[in-house]
């Protein structure tokens, strides 16, 4: 059985929304009545998609092109951007 909810009450209700997809149940999401998502549980998606590859082999492939073709930043290319100040003054 799928459950429809329209995009604002999943969002309304989005962690309610992931329990009933993860108990089995996919949660159709619609924008005016029209159907423009399914959440599904990670089980029932890698059952339907048994040949799609984890996130982690995508980022690795993603890091090895990167390294391969030199778009041109290094591994510690960020590690200054932070800013370190304490900020501001705050009290009650």
């Amino acid at each position: 059985m799928t459950k429809q909810y329209s995009i604002a009450e999943a969002k309304d209700h989005f962690a309610s929304v992931v329990r009933q997809a993860e108990a089995g149940t996919a949660v159709e999401v619609t924008r005016r009545g029209k159907s423009v998502a399914v959440i599904l549980s990670a089980e029932e998606f890698e059952r339907l998609n048994p040949e799609a590859p984890s996130f982690r082999a995508l980022y690795s492939r993603w890091r090895e092109r990167v390294q391969r073709e030199g778009w041109g930043f290094a591994e510690d290319a960020f590690k200054n951007v932070r800013d370190k100040s304490p900020g501001r003054r705050f009290s009650w």
